[in-house]
């Protein structure tokens, strides 16, 4: 399989540029793989009924499997090239420990490093809007420790990356960004 992964903060606009790229280079476009064991077209409903009560049991070992499962699947039913978004590093970002960082290193050494992962990086000023207009009610200090948090993401992603070896590219984005111009500089790491 030659896999693109992207990586970045919700509501960055990695699907949308997800299915650009898989359209650009011919490739499939696979959005959270583990849905496709559940029931047809309500596979997306039952999978973020799944997912979201995994997130709410407190154990990140328990977690990182599930995640981990999603990865594993996705490389059991597809062939060729494939653009996926929250692969390894999103998984790492949010649930990854020194305690349980061996089902990480062994995700890796089992499924290998992706083709390319990339992380698209929002702006702190990018991150504190868009925050702001999901978090509408949240004080201007919740929302300022959000944006640390996620840079502490974002740290963690590229730390994997360099721990493993991993072929990335950070790409900056912020709301000027268009879709098409990370997609075409996606498209130039690819044939690099």
């Amino acid at each position: 399989m030659r896999l693109i992964a992207v990586e970045g903060m919700d509501g960055i606009g990695k699907a949308a540029i997800c299915a650009e790229l898989a359209e650009k280079l011919g490739y499939v476009y696979a959005d959270k793989a583990l849905r496709f064991l559940l029931d047809g077209e309500e596979g997306y409903a039952n999978y973020y009924r799944i997912a979201d009560a995994v997130n709410n049991v407190n154990n990140k070992l328990f977690r990182a499997w599930f995640y981990a499962l999603s990865d594993i699947y996705l490389h059991a039913i597809y062939d060729g090239g494939v653009v996926t978004d929250k692969y390894f590093l999103s998984n790492y970002a949010f649930n990854g420990t020194d305690a349980i960082e061996d089902v990480f290193n062994l995700e890796i050494k089992k499924l290998g490093n992706p083709y390319l992962t990339v992380i698209l990086y929002a702006t702190e000023s990018y991150m504190f809007k868009h925050l702001s207009e999901n978090l509408s009610g949240e004080s201007e200090e919740v929302i300022k420790g959000k944006v640390k948090w996620w840079q502490y993401k974002y740290e963690k992603m590229v730390y994997l990356c360099e721990k493993h070896g991993m072929r990335y590219v950070v790409i900056n984005v912020d709301e000027t960004t268009a879709a098409e111009d990370v997609v075409q500089t996606i498209c130039d790491h690819v044939r690099d």
